[in-house]
């Protein structure tokens, strides 16, 4: 089968480091509203951001999850993604993405670049990448490495933080990704576990941001000290099937937010998360 460095070749994958500075991240006044939505999708993954003028989806869960998020995406008014962001293909976070790319308009689908030895061979993935690489596919696919952003209209912006090196685990190669909004942000680590956050945080990058979309579920492997209080977020939100069989949250997440003094929600407990913003403000409601 076809690998996804292969579908990005003729793309420079080599990742930037040194000059990446806080000021890179766009800052101006925020234009309309935005909406993040963390999905209940069971045990895995989806993020449905509502900017201003442009749509993006990050992580499509378990296939069974697709038809729930496609409902959500049309009751929440989306009529298209214009971003399609997949943090890792883990199948609990890319999963749904074959059948929402075949059912709704999709402009831009993104992925990391991954070590050839980490490609999965996974049917559900090969079928993924077929579809990505068929002559009549109406998606633009590429990578999207640190430094690259996306313009989400109204000042709201995505910024591609990480992975910043190459890692020997699949968790750790995930993307990791930060959405500014006036004076509003939001961190997106996908199941980065320690190595990663603690490059991250040693790196300088701004992770500070009032969100946290806990990495990894709330797994115990994802409480890099460095990386913990680089973001010091006032919530957090973890995403994870009730009663999993990987006991995500783990106690020791949920102790440490405690510590720290964030307010977490879950979507096992309180189904989908949304969290609402006019650039200054963030209000949160819950499903249950």
């Amino acid at each position: 089968g076809i690998s996804v460095n292969e579908l990005l070749s003729g793309t420079d994958i080599t990742i930037p480091t040194g000059d990446f500075t806080h000021t890179d991240i766009p800052a101006g006044p925020a234009e309309g509203t935005l909406e993040v939505r963390f999905l209940d999708v069971g045990q895995g993954s989806s993020i449905l951001i509502l900017g201003p003028e442009k749509t993006a989806l990050i992580d499509a869960a378990e296939r069974s999850a697709a038809p729930d998020i496609l409902e959500d995406l049309e009751n929440a008014g989306g009529e298209q993604i214009d971003y399609f962001f997949v943090t890792h293909p883990h199948s609990d976070h890319f999963g749904g993405a074959l059948d929402i790319l075949e059912q709704v308009p999709v402009e831009q689908f993104l992925f990391a670049p991954l070590p050839d030895d980490l490609v999965p061979t996974t049917v559900t993935y090969e079928k993924l990448l077929t579809y990505l690489t068929d002559d009549s596919c109406p998606v633009e696919t590429s990578a999207a490495l640190p430094e690259d952003q996306f313009d989400l209209g109204g000042g709201a912006t995505i910024t591609i933080l990480g992975p910043l090196e190459e890692y020997k685990d699949l968790n750790n190669m995930s993307m990791v990704l930060r959405l500014d909004f006036g004076d509003t942000s939001f961190l997106f680590p996908g199941d980065a576990e320690e190595e990663s956050e603690g490059d991250l945080a040693a790196s300088g990058l701004p992770l500070k941001a009032d969100v946290l979309a806990a990495p990894h579920h709330g797994s115990r492997t994802s409480l890099e000290d460095d990386f913990m209080f680089a973001v010091s977020p006032t919530w957090a939100v973890i995403s994870c099937g009730l009663d999993n069989d990987y006991g995500h949250p783990n106690e020791e997440t949920l102790e440490l937010y405690d510590q720290m003094g964030i307010s977490y929600f879950r979507t096992d407990y309180q189904g989908t998360v949304i969290a609402a913003t006019d650039g200054s403000d963030i209000t949160f409601t819950t499903e249950k």
